[in-house]
């Protein structure tokens, strides 16, 4: 960039290219030239004389000596790929997928590294038009003279569907079953007590029936794309091996597919594998373009059925990162294709135990109802499961359908004021956080010169770049190369602690975009969009949001760092911003993601998405379509209900700006029984069950769970648990109907494909608004999504609870309230009525709510003319300046020594920062703590060592953000979010108070007096939308509890001092102090809150 030069001219065969003080790339052959631009515009001159201009994101082109076509650019990272090769070859900046592989002997908490490796892994890919079947051979190996549990932490991609999880047993695979997620885990539970030596009274629930039982497996979805795979047992110097297999769509961009398969790294080495093997296979792509791989060596190998296959064959294998393999389909530039399948007879398995030897259900009445006349959670697991049946054995072939509009430019506008929000929550740190740091510095590098950007680091709280004491909200800044270096550097500044609240990113880019009023608003979020501060559901953000950003006031644009990214949330917070999401590809280089970004923040989005299917079509999902950038793709799912084939045409509508929007395709459907599209009724079932954890109905779990288990198809609400015999799976009542899954990915698959009705889809841009107001009369008899009333079979339970949500949940499709779907049978009886499960109180006689617990165990009366008394202790504290005791002093040697030899050991670790903190020896302890940190950032007792010594020294507020990165480190703990609503409540600080009781909410609808405090605290802010739609969330039989629960709370009120010992301190100095105590063992207790029970501090 030069300023003042003259333009440049490009003399091209087909006319010249204008270009002033920008960033360009042209493509040029005999008969076809391509201009993208990156940054600022320029002018293209065609041959026959016609000149365009093309804006920052756009692609002109011009086909021999015609006129120029502009469109948005779909592949813009591509065509300036080459100008940042060196970013994609520096390994350290490469975001590697995130694993962890620990172990802990049965009845232990503390988790050991490097006890159990990974000794051999073998991957094979079949990939089949754009799904791929992955199927994973681990064997782990226990390098310990103990028997041990095995947990293995591992990302998969957001968007995979676990299908199947196999556990060796004797020499033979015992296939894995789908189980209620909290049903598994208890079950784990049993064997696990079972098998440590010292069995102590278990604290959580456990399922076991008496036997000889052992050998389980469980994997279990933990957040965002990460799950959890725990084997037991892994004998003393032995092995065990598990195969885990899952199918995914492959996604797009500029018609090129990218298959990404995360290789779990872990900077301890853990991860080393003494045996790799890799095995991809990819069929139905387009010969001459080929196939690429990057980030290994393949070698091209043979195959049986046509295909491109590739193989890699490594020993002492280190994982240096994700690897990629990119294809394209010959159907690519076509907007829509669409497969079809037929469940072949006895495709229902029939092998199953449906008598369960364990049942932990409320006692019933008679017809499944409770003493209130409720369904019980039984009868309604009954009904679902009769629901999911009757939905897979109708005999109606799946369809799934892949839409790519092409949308029309977007209108010259006002200047952007870009909002570029970091996430700096805990879950952040490491190498995922020094990429959002580049990408952050990338965007403003490349970013348009017309506009002007903010940047916000949020974690519990925001922190604006810029901003000073007397200005919280600084003055938005010029892009270019200097601004890049001071985003590097004040981001450089932060280190991530706290958790992560996407409301509160919102909130601070509302306020924050106050100085660029006039200007078009674009909040570009980049993070791993797992919340875990307020609220963490996407019926909530995606409430939440729309409140924080009504439609036309700016869009959201959310980059998915890292592969275990929570798309999920990040399709909310798009959705509910009118934005998109745009993942960043494993491999691609920081100057590409940059453009791809910034493309689709400056690019075109279809919103308000309504999709009308031919009649014939029934069964329409999703309900809601999220909002398609210029150049993506979309998927509808349906059942043919008309016949083996259907002829008839698509119609895509929506909004493009304020501008309305419609194309229509011709679309021809037959269906198939070739196993080559036998995965469409998983992705059908997969899509549903989407729907339903889409709303947050705490009603639908049951059907979720039913799906779940009858397709297949794994859920947040459900787990796969493997167990050593057919017996035993009968004993636990684990039950194995479902759909054969036989998509083995070795076959071709069959579609079809259509453009544009009438017209050839290379002409058709911006066609797309022409006819949206004409008159809608060939839609009548058809099925849509976000339109009126649509059919469904797999109906409510109660349908004031399902018009509860449509009513308090954002509206659907074309703007309208969620589309209830029509039972066909009479409405079923409501809903179990459950109690709240209030916070167990310890069992001590003097802790609070010891008598109302006990209760049951006393004696219903007492004796006549007996006075109930309790004698009164009167407490003298003593206070000495003392010298440490002569058992400390042995207690801190002992502990010094140990560490010394094994500095490696974490119990070691934590036993010498006790005795430090117990000697006083605060300086000494800080330095341990940091070097523990530096091994473990995610280490949640370093966290609270850390916060402890933050608040010994004075520093308030660091010690609060750093101990509220424990909800990023234990998302599902609600004990970490009630502790840290206390401790804001304690501050005096009620709104942050809030976004953990927003949380705790979502964790836990069947909790009466959480749910409340959501709901009275979200009203108290003014998020009314958030608040209705938590109360329709809740379970139907009790919102009267929890709306009458709410208006009666304090929750400004400081909480009451519980526990044995209670200290409370006056002063009249003009001083703030913080009181707290340490005991002998290294512990202390403050207003910060604890661990233990029986100590209370304020």
């Amino acid at each position: 960039e030069v300023q003042g030069a003259k333009p440049a001219k490009l003399i091209l065969p087909q006319g010249e290219v204008t270009v002033p003080n920008t960033k360009v790339a042209a493509t040029v052959t005999d008969r076809r030239a391509s201009i993208e631009v990156v940054r600022g515009w320029v002018d293209v001159a065609s041959a026959s004389g016609t000149t365009v201009k093309v804006r920052s994101g756009e692609e002109a082109t011009i086909e021999d000596r015609g006129d120029p076509i502009v469109a948005a650019s779909t592949n813009l990272s591509d065509a300036v790929g080459w100008t940042t090769e060196g970013q994609a070859t520096d390994e350290a900046s490469a975001l590697r997928g995130l694993g962890e592989l620990r172990a802990k002997k049965p009845g232990e908490t503390t988790e050991r590294a490097k006890a159990v490796k990974l000794e051999k892994a073998s991957v094979k890919v079949r990939v089949v038009d754009l799904v791929a079947r992955v199927e994973v051979d681990e064997t782990f190996t226990n390098q310990t003279d103990e028997e041990l549990e095995g947990i293995f932490r591992f990302p998969l991609p957001p968007d995979a569907q676990i299908e199947n999880l196999s556990l060796e047993v004797d020499g033979q695979l015992r296939e894995g079953a789908f189980v209620e997620r909290d049903r598994g885990a208890a079950i784990w539970r049993g064997v696990i007590q079972n098998a440590a030596p010292k069995a102590p009274k278990p604290r959580e629930e456990i399922i076991w029936v008496a036997g000889p039982w052992r050998d389980p497996a469980l994997l279990e979805w933990q957040r965002g794309g990460r799950f959890e795979l725990r084997i037991f047992p892994i004998p003393k110097k032995g092995s065990r091996r598990v195969v885990l297999s899952y199918t995914q769509q492959v996604p797009q961009s500029g018609g090129v597919r990218r298959f990404s398969y995360p290789l779990a790294h872990d900077a301890s080495g853990s991860t080393k594998i003494d045996d790799f093997s890799f095995d991809v296979q990819v069929l139905g792509n387009d010969k001459d373009f080929g196939v690429e791989q990057r980030g290994y060596q393949l070698v091209k190998s043979d195959s049986t059925t046509g295909g491109d296959r590739f193989t890699m064959n490594e020993k002492n294998f280190v994982p240096a990162g994700d690897l990629t393999v990119e294809y394209a389909l010959p159907n690519r530039k076509q907007e829509l294709t669409a497969w079809a399948y037929e469940l072949p007879p006895g495709s229902t398995t029939t092998a199953s135990n449906t008598t369960a030897s364990v049942s932990n259900q409320a006692p019933t009445i008679s017809g499944g109802k409770d003493a209130n006349g409720n369904l019980t959670a039984a009868e309604r697991a009954k009904q679902a499961e009769a629901e999911a049946k009757a939905l897979s054995d109708d005999g109606s072939p799946f369809v799934a359908m892949a839409i790519r509009p092409k949308l029309p430019r977007f209108p010259e506008g006002k200047e952007r004021l870009h909002v570029i929000v970091v996430d700096s929550s805990r879950s952040m740190v490491g190498e995922r956080y020094a990429r959002a740091r580049q990408l952050a510095s990338g965007l403003v590098k490349e970013m348009d010169r017309r506009d002007s950007f903010l940047l916000l680091a949020c974690d519990t709280t925001c922190q604006a770049m810029g901003a000073t004491a007397g200005r919280t909200i600084p003055t938005a800044s010029a892009p270019g190369a200097d601004a890049a270096g001071q985003v590097d550097a004040f981001l450089g500044s932060i280190d991530p602690e706290g958790g992560s609240n996407l409301l509160a990113v919102v909130q601070a880019a509302r306020r924050a975009a106050s100085v660029g009023a006039g200007k078009e608003l674009r909040i570009i979020y980049l993070g791993d969009g797992t919340p875990t501060v307020g609220p963490t559901k996407a019926a909530s953000i995606e409430s939440a949001i729309r409140h924080e950003l009504p439609s036309g006031e700016g869009s959201v644009v959310a980059v998915a760092l890292g592969t275990d990214a929570d798309t999920s949330t990040l399709q909310a917070l798009a959705r509910a911003g009118n934005g998109v999401v745009v993942p960043f590809v494993p491999g691609q280089s920081v100057g590409a993601a940059s453009v791809d970004v910034l493309a689709a923040a400056y690019g075109s989005v279809l919103s308000d998405v309504e999709v009308i299917l031919p009649a014939g079509l029934t069964e329409v999902t999703p309900n809601r379509i999220d909002p398609v950038a210029a150049g993506g793709e979309t998927f509808v799912f349906a059942r043919m209900t008309g016949g083996k084939e259907i002829n008839g045409d698509v119609i895509v509508r929506g909004r493009v700006g304020r501008d309305k929007f419609e194309q229509k395709y011709p679309a021809k459907l037959a269906s198939t029984t070739n196993v080559g599209n036998a995965f469409v009724p998983r992705l059908f079932a997969a899509a549903k069950i989407a729907d339903l954890e889409k709303t947050g109905v705490a009603d639908d779990q049951a059907r979720v769970v039913a799906l779940s288990k009858r397709f297949q198809v794994a859920s947040r609400h459900t787990s796969l648990l493997v167990l050593e015999s057919e017996a035993m799976d009968k004993a636990f009542g684990l039950d194995r109907k479902g759909i054969r899954n036989d998509f083995s990915g070795e076959a071709q698959a069959s579609s079809s494909s259509a453009d544009l009705d009438g017209d050839d889809a290379e002409e058709s841009e911006g066609d797309g608004l022409a006819g949206a107001d004409k008159a809608k009369d060939d839609a009548k008899g058809r099925r849509g999504i976000g339109g009126g009333k649509k059919e469904s079979r797999f109906s409510d339970f109660d349908e004031p609870a399902a018009e509860a949500a449509a009513q308090a949940g954002p509206s659907a499709g074309g703007g309208a309230s969620t589309p209830r779907p029509s039972a066909t049978s009479a409405p079923a009886a409501p809903p179990p009525a459950k109690a709240a499960k209030p916070v167990s109180p310890a069992d001590d006689p003097f802790s609070p709510g010891w008598g109302t617990k006990n209760s049951e165990k006393r004696p219903v009366g007492r004796p006549a003319n007996m006075i109930p008394m309790r004698r009164i202790f009167e407490r003298r504290a003593q206070f000495q300046n003392d010298t440490l005791s002569k058992d400390l002093v042995n207690v801190l040697a002992e502990a010094e020594a140990a560490q010394k030899a094994s500095p490696e050991s974490r119990d070691r670790t934590i036993a010498l920062y006790r005795a430090l903190m117990a000697s006083g020896r605060i300086g000494e302890a800080q330095e341990l703590t940091a070097k523990w940190s530096e091994k473990d950032a995610l280490d949640p007792d370093a966290l609270l060592a850390r916060a402890d010594l933050a608040a010994m020294n004075g520093d308030r507020s660091r010690a609060i953000r750093i101990l509220s990165g424990l909800a990023d480190v234990r998302p599902g703990e609600k004990a970490v979010q009630r502790r840290l609503a206390n401790a804001f409540t304690q501050l005096g600080a009620p709104d942050f108070a809030c976004q953990h009781r927003l949380a705790l909410a979502d964790l836990d609808p069947n909790d009466v007096n959480a749910m409340a405090a959501a709901v009275r605290c979200s009203q108290d802010q003014g998020l009314s939308d958030l608040s209705r739609t938590i109360l329709a969330n809740a379970p139907t039989s009790l919102r009267d509890r929890i709306d009458t629960t709410s208006r009666t709370l304090k929750l400004n009120e400081a909480p009451a001092l519980a526990g044995d010992v209670r200290v409370t301190a006056t002063w009249n100095a003009p001083v703030d102090l913080d009181i707290a105590l340490v005991d002998k063992t290294g512990r202390r207790f403050s207003w910060l809150g604890s661990t233990a029970q029986l100590i209370g501090v304020t």
